[in-house]
């Protein structure tokens, strides 16, 4: 099996300790070198006697599965014990969420979100407070302001009109 990864590397033009994208664009190209569509009449194997489109599609898996695996391209030198950690996955390239029409998305997308969110709690705490007061019972009345000694329901007396007190 090593055997086939030289023979990939070097249909790729590549070496072992390449990166995965170096690996990836050098795979594509070479895809599209090969494809039938793109040269109608060939075969589907390399005009210098190299491996078939199949075969190479088929080593490109296995060699991604092993970059999954170990973190590195099949016959690429292993790290030293210390600075080795587990494979990580690589990040996307291309954002999780396509952007919304007016071209945001992403982070300004959540910010959006949260702030819609708090809008709606301050207006819940006020729609809340409106019904307790409404259902509230009402205040007892406290008299007429700035008068202590009248009495708020009594009726006027006519020695209070001919004193000039007025209600």
């Amino acid at each position: 099996m090593d055997s086939d990864f030289t023979q990939l590397y070097s249909q790729l033009a590549l070496r072992p300790d390449c990166t995965l994208d170096e690996f990836k664009r050098a795979y594509r190209r070479r895809v599209a070198e090969l494809h039938p569509d793109r040269s109608p009449g060939s075969s589907a194997a390399s005009p210098e006697g190299g491996m078939s489109l199949s075969e190479l599609t088929s080593l490109y898996t296995t060699a991604t599965r092993f970059h999954r695996t170990h973190g590195r391209l099949p016959g690429a030198a292993v790290p030293p014990r210390s600075s080795r950690t587990p494979p990580s996955p690589s990040p996307p390239s291309v954002p999780l969420r396509p952007a919304n029409a007016n071209g945001a998305g992403g982070p300004e997308r959540g910010r959006r979100l949260h702030t819609r969110l708090a809008i709606l709690a301050v207006l819940l705490v006020i729609a809340l407070i409106v019904i307790l007061e409404a259902s509230a019972p009402p205040a007892p009345p406290t008299g007429v302001p700035g008068r202590h000694d009248a009495v708020p329901d009594a009726p006027p007396t006519p020695a209070d009109d001919a004193k000039g007190v007025r209600r």
